[in-house]
């Protein structure tokens, strides 16, 4: 028997294991059938058959006949033995076939009343026991297997339902009729089997279950008569419907209703191309009837087929008769939506589907070391000082306890596939947002667990994993589950999955107890293996990690193939998803931050627990970057009540709010660790502390990392303290690793080596501190001379590693506090930025050129300078040349040698330059959008030859500098470039035309958000309709059905499309999709204008819009058809119609100029007794004028930059 089935209390001898055609031996019961076949052998005899003949007709050997006529076998054989049988002998069809149903009766009612359940598991001990290689049970056949149990003649009949041939109507009435009575018996009893079978089983009955009841409401539908159609018998009904992905196997999806009607239009669509929308709607209502059914006859079924949608449970239930089982589930759904904290509505569902049973020893006493997190803290930081525990101070504010702390987060959910891409936040922005993290864990935890699909879980630094992975291990009844919470930063980083267990093991319990020790002695209960931290193994360094997701999904592989399923959960965070192989298929879920209304909740949990010291409600109004992350949120929450005086003040600048929280924390740390330092000294090494913490700031930027490593940590740290500050700790990185603020990953690897890896919190801590660091040496350098001293010297080795573009927040905070009198520190530094420098300390990160480290300080220079003034000539920062736009020249090129494409990019996206005289302006770009970055690239040099050759294609870029984007694939698309090829090619029959429509309607497509989108819709129309008539019609077809599905439109773009449109129906190839365009241009529905009718099929323009004006009634769209025929140049029909709408002064409001003058409506204003004049024909769509470049912007004396 598996391990996880073993039961030790289970002394009953286990029962033989039958299969269909066994017989029995003496001792087991035979099923009482005495009676039919004794009557049935008795009309064999009647008629005379020789048994020989007989068994040679039916194809049996003389004593399987003989078994079969003296009632010894397991159970009745299918009807079809028996209808051969008797059509053999010459007898009554129709009378034994009421005679074999009386009898399956009797058995039926015999056997509920005989067969007794197993000790142990239920579903273990049954006679059908598979193998767990045998993963889900999706075919109706296996699912039937797990729910008949032993009784074989349940399974007989199945089989028989799987074979049958549906040729007439009688026949599917007859199968509907059978299927309905197996399907019921297979249901009956499953409650009791679910409350005594162990967790994995549990999980197939559960499933068995689900195949079982979308098969029968399939074949009590109407999908059954598809049957007759395809020539299938019922096996082809079963198989479409239960094909694939069962309603709801995939953890992404959280609407089971949406599930529902997804799967069985699919099922439909399958069978039958011409099934019709209310065949599934009548199966949507036979599914939630059954449902509704089942939530009486076995609560736990439905909890488990509804948990992730609770919405429709309730609608569900409403459905149900009133009594103790609605009532009951009622509450336990109001429950779930009153839980939302500390995962209390995941343990509330885990219990509810829990079996009958006390738990084992180890179980049981893991489960209590695990709930003691439930009452400890949130944070450590109400371990001292203000903020105290039990037993310890309480005059100060108190940090909530996990259970009660821990708002359940919003999250995300997604399939993994090779093309995904987890890191990327915008990849994540293409899913929905959820709310129920406790439905999503509870799903993939009684899932019949798949051997190798761990969860990932990720999220940003204080997000809240770990605290997570706290409470599921202390949700999970013991009963029926064995957490073991795998902290990857204390177990060894280089050793196996096994051994990083047993080691955790070791830790949790402070016993020798080994993986295989523990799970032999926990029968019945699913392991579940929740690793913390997966980043702290790829960022602290050492072993390669990047398969260890694998290694996980290997080791659960290899312990389901020795009989013991695993569930595995990882924790990591968001941006290092990319560095590991992700098993495909592993379901991963990221955690989002805090919306409006949880930073609300969370601040009424903080205001109960805190009532002498409770903080602001509008947190998140005042706090927007930082309270939507529950750690930074518990910060500002302790912030506020710690200096109630913040509160009073009202709204800060983010740089003092920075400041301020940054001081009161490194106080707070300094005060636990030296409690009686004096106001003077504690001030000295709280600005010593600043100053370590900015160092490893600008250790991260200067490497382009979130984070930092133990090892660059030091050595930046000997090179970039304050010069005035000499005194250094002897291990000053152990200190800042223990702030609140900062996130320490460790690894821990067997030689006892630790490999420590820090990051902030949030980082934008990081970039205030960079930018503290900057703008005090920055400050400093006025008493240096020229170069500045030892703080120029300083600043060298700051700015010279990256460009600040790359994290344009510095700059601004740089600005924020920097004092007024420091303006004239860049203008004295910056024409000495490409010599060498004074007092250089040798500072680096590693293996630099010279030229791209006077690169960057020169280019840093220039940025900062921005912090004093908008705009500045070059030459008022880079001192006087004879030739200032050339020495700009210079220095932009060698900033384009040296910068990577990326960093050039946001180097020129970030700064504007307009030529003057023989001088360059510089400023800040106006224009922050992702497009114009090749123009800004070129502009940028002022390069004269360039600016000529740039300037004529400068007007479409101006236009369409949106649309420019690169994807997921690394690839850039670029709306200009193909706009201006479709505008300027041959036209139209030129054999590239469609090459080039489709690229510009693709960039409608990707782009159709962008501000630039009316333009490039309005010149991609225009091109068409002016050459419509010369191009395919099945091409124009199709390019109008795209160009028409915005919901908004400019009125010149629609009445373009409308002719065009109203050509295209004279046309061979006017349809219904066609029709259907015409109807949205002119803002109805299709059904409105019922579009079976004539203008379809008329043979000329006109009438068509004839039998489209008649078929209208609102003003607006009779309008739009006016100026459609005006265009079409259709005279004698708009004379006919100008009068009937409203008056010439309101009509003349909604006409170009042009149009009014078509129709009569403006006489000639030199002379008011002249007839109109007779109109002109209509010229083509002209091609599209675009706005001539924006002359350079007027150079501004440098001015300071406003208060």
């Amino acid at each position: 028997m598996p391990p996880f089935c073993r039961n030790p209390s289970a002394t009953a001898p286990r029962a033989p294991k039958l299969t269909a055609g066994d017989t029995y031996g003496e001792g087991v019961g035979v099923a009482d059938s005495e009676p039919f076949w004794r009557a049935l052998k008795a009309e064999v005899r009647k008629q005379g058959v020789p048994q020989r003949d007989l068994a040679r007709r039916l194809h049996l050997s003389p004593s399987a006949l003989s078994e079969l006529l003296n009632g010894k076998r397991t159970s009745t054989p299918d009807w079809d033995v028996v209808r051969k049988l008797v059509e053999a002998i010459g007898a009554d069809v129709a009378y034994w076939r009421r005679r074999l149903e009386e009898s399956e009766a009797t058995e039926g009612a015999q056997d509920s009343n005989s067969v007794r359940e197993p000790a142990g598991c239920a579903v273990c001990e049954s006679a059908h026991t598979t193998r767990y290689g045998d993963l889900e049970p999706n075919g109706l056949s296996v699912a039937a297997r797990i729910l008949a149990g032993r009784d074989v003649r349940l399974l007989d009949e199945m089989a028989f339902l799987d074979r049958a041939g549906l040729d007439e109507e009688s026949q599917l009435l007859d199968f509907r009729h059978r299927f309905d009575k197996v399907a019921r018996r297979l249901l009956t009893g499953l409650r009791g089997k679910l409350r005594h079978a162990c967790h994995v089983h549990e999980a197939r009955l559960f499933q068995a279950a689900r195949a079982l009841l979308i098969a029968e409401v399939c074949i009590k539908g109407p999908l059954l008569y598809e049957c007759l159609d395809l020539n299938t018998g019922g096996a082809g009904l079963i198989d479409a419907s239960l094909d694939g992905e069962l309603v709801p196997v995939s953890l992404s999806d959280a609407d089971h209703h949406a599930c529902a009607v997804q799967h069985f239009e699919r099922v439909s669509r399958e069978l039958s191309p011409f099934s019709q929308p209310e065949d599934t709607g009548s199966t949507i209502a036979l599914y939630k009837s059954r449902l509704a059914e089942l939530a009486v006859q076995c609560p736990e079924l439905f909890i488990w087929t509804t948990a992730r949608d609770p919405a429709y449970a309730m609608d569900v239930l409403a459905h149900c008769p009133t009594g103790r089982a609605r009532t009951e589930l009622e509450q336990l759904y109001g429950e779930l939506a009153a839980r939302r904290t500390g995962l209390a509505g995941l343990e509330t569902l885990l219990r509810a589907l829990a079996r009958d049973a006390p738990p084992a020893e180890w179980p049981a006493r893991i489960a209590e070391i695990h709930r003691h997190e439930l009452t400890r803290p949130l944070s450590s930081a109400g371990e001292a000082g203000e903020a105290g525990e039990a037993g310890k101070d309480h005059s100060g504010p108190r940090i909530p306890k996990l259970a009660q702390g821990y708002v359940n987060p919003a999250y995300r959910v997604a399939p993994h596939a090779p093309d995904n891409s987890p890191h990327v936040d915008a990849w994540w922005h293409t899913h929905p947002v959820h709310q129920d993290v406790q439905a999503l864990l509870a799903g993939h935890l009684t899932t019949y667990p798949t051997p190798d699909h761990p969860l990932i879980v990720l999220g940003d630094p204080g997000t809240g994993k770990s605290l997570l992975t706290k409470l599921i291990a202390a949700r999970l009844p013991p009963t029926d589950y064995l957490p073991i919470r795998i902290e990857l930063r204390t177990v060894p980083a280089d050793a196996g999955v096994l051994e990083q267990i047993d080691h955790a093991l070791h830790r949790l319990t402070q016993r020798t107890i080994t993986w295989a020790e523990l799970t032999e002695a926990s029968p019945g209960v699913l392991p579940v293996l929740i690793f913390d931290g997966f980043d702290e193994l790829l960022q602290a360094g050492g072993t390669d990690h990047y398969r260890y997701l694998r290694d996980i999904a290997d080791f659960q592989r290899r312990s389901a193939t020795n009989g013991l399923p695993v569930a595995a959960i990882v924790t990591s965070r968001t941006v290092v998803a990319d560095q590991a192989a992700i098993p495909p298929g592993s379901t991963i879920i990221r955690l989002e931050p805090f919306d409006e209304e949880r930073i609300a909740h969370w601040t009424r949990i903080w205001n109960t627990v805190n009532k002498a010291h409770p903080c602001g409600t509008d947190l998140a109004a005042r706090h927007p970057e930082l309270a939507p992350q529950p750690l930074l949120l518990l910060m500002l929450a302790l912030y506020h009540s710690i200096e109630p005086d913040a509160e009073a003040a009202g709204t800060m600048s983010r740089g003092t709010l920075y400041e301020r929280l940054l001081k009161l924390f490194v106080r707070r740390q300094i005060t636990k660790l030296e409690p009686g330092l004096r106001p003077t000294p504690l001030e000295e090494k709280v600005e010593n502390e600043l100053d370590l913490l900015s160092v490893i700031a600008m250790a991260m930027f200067n490497r382009g990392s979130q984070g930092v490593s133990a090892t660059d940590a030091e050595h930046d740290l000997a090179y970039l303290r304050d010069p005035a500050n000499s005194a250094t700790d002897s291990a000053p990185w152990l200190l800042f690793g223990r702030f609140f603020f900062i996130h320490e990953a460790r690894a821990t690897y067997e030689d006892g080596e630790d490999h420590l890896w820090y990051e902030f919190l949030h980082a934008t801590f990081g970039e205030y501190l960079a930018a503290r660091k900057i703008a005090r040496t920055l400050a400093r350098c006025t008493d240096g001379g020229a170069d500045g001293g030892a703080y120029g010297a300083l600043l060298f080795a700051l700015l010279s590693c990256a460009p600040l573009s790359d994290r344009a927040q510095i700059i601004e905070d740089v600005g924020d506090l920097l004092p007024e009198t420091t303006a004239d520190v860049i203008p004295a530094l910056f024409p000495r930025a490409l010599y060498p420098v004074d007092h250089d300390s040798g500072y680096s990160t590693g293996p630099t050129p010279v030229t791209y480290r006077h690169a960057c300080y020169s280019a840093n220079l220039l940025l900062l300078a921005f912090a004093w003034w908008n705009t500045f000539l070059f030459s008022e920062i880079a001192g006087t040349t004879s030739d200032p736009a050339e020495n700009w020249r210079i220095h932009a090129t060698l900033w384009k040698s040296q910068f990577e494409p990326g960093a050039w990019d946001a180097f020129t996206q970030l700064v504007e330059t307009a030529v003057f005289e023989h001088d360059i302006g510089v400023g800040p770009s106006e224009y922050a959008g992702p497009g114009f970055t090749a123009g800004c690239r070129t502009l940028f040099l002022r390069d004269p030859d360039i600016d000529n050759l740039l300037r004529p294609a400068l007007p479409v870029w101006e236009e369409l500098r949106d649309f420019e984007r690169e994807g997921f694939e690394r690839h850039a698309s670029y709306a200009g470039r193909a706009l201006v090829a479709l505008l300027v090619a041959p036209p139209a029959p030129h054999r590239d035309l469609p090459d080039l429509y489709g690229a510009c309607l693709e960039n409608l497509v990707n782009f159709g958000t962008e501000t630039g989108t009316p333009r490039l819709h309005s010149a991609i129309t225009r091109r068409l309709a002016a050459e419509s008539e010369r191009l395919p019609a099945t091409f124009v077809n199709d390019t109008l059905k795209k160009l028409a599905k915005p919901q908004t439109l400019e009125d010149e773009t629609r009445i373009a499309l409308l002719a065009c449109a109203c050509r295209q129906l004279t046309r061979p190839g006017a349809d219904e999709p066609l029709a259907r365009v015409i109807a949205r241009l002119l803002g109805v529905s299709s059904v409105q204008l019922g579009f079976q009718i004539d203008f379809l099929t008329t043979p000329t323009t006109e009438s068509a819009i004839e039998a489209l004006y008649d078929t209208l009634q609102a003003r607006r769209p009779r309008i739009w058809l006016l100026r459609t025929a005006i265009h079409l140049d259709l005279h004698a029909w708009c004379t006919r119609h100008t009068a009937h709408l409203l008056g010439d002064e309101e009509l003349r409001d909604d006409l170009t100029p042009y149009e009014a003058e078509y129709l009569h409506l403006t006489p000639r204003p030199s002379d008011p007794t002249a007839q109109p004049p007779t109109p002109p024909p209509p010229p083509p769509p002209p091609t599209p004028t675009w706005p001539s470049a924006p002359p350079p912007r007027p150079p501004t004396t440098a001015r300071r930059r406003p208060d």
